[in-house]
């Protein structure tokens, strides 16, 4: 089982990857995202062993590449994060480190930071300033949108734990 999602075991998880892939190829994007979706992408699979879904994923994934290349700067940025997101349970569940320091990790906190952010704009609240603890080297970096002097709050906080908890997991 996977922690992070208790209703999917490992390979559910993968299922559902390799379902998005399948799903984008096939045009299936009514009610993208949704519960029913994923759920449909998963019960489709059930019985299938992870070298299957696996096989499934590495024969889709560099067509869903080629096929959203040419619109990638439209892309919902949704899609990566929750791969990266799903990717980062599943390491968690069977105990291997990664995804903590890597280019789509300061990809992923920014968007992610910066989606948090409108919604407390939107939502009339005051800033809240982030300052991301740089892990590696111990220091840090306040995000340049955050840097205001008025603010409701401050949080200091690593990038890969930022991600987890502004994608609704905790590490």
């Amino acid at each position: 089982m996977v922690p992070a999602t208790p209703d999917w075991t490992v390979s559910d998880a993968f299922a559902h990857m390799a379902g998005v892939a399948d799903d984008i190829l096939a045009g299936r994007l009514e009610g993208v995202a949704t519960d029913p979706w994923t759920a449909a992408q998963v019960e489709a699979r059930r019985g299938r062993s992870l070298s299957e879904l696996l096989d499934e994923w590495e024969f889709n994934a560099p067509l869903v590449e080629q096929t959203l290349m040419p619109i990638a700067d439209e892309i919902d940025p949704r899609l990566v994060i929750d791969l990266w997101t799903h990717e980062q349970d599943v390491r968690g569940t069977v105990g291997i480190a990664g995804g903590d320091c890597d280019s789509t990790l300061d990809w992923v906190v920014e968007r992610a930071l910066q989606s948090w952010q409108n919604s407390i704009e939107r939502s009339g609240l005051l800033p809240i300033r982030v300052e991301l603890l740089n892990v590696p080297i111990g220091e840090s970096q306040i995000t340049p949108n955050q840097a205001s002097e008025v603010a409701g709050g401050q949080l200091r906080i690593a990038p890969y734990e930022v991600a987890r908890v502004l994608t609704g997991r905790r590490s």
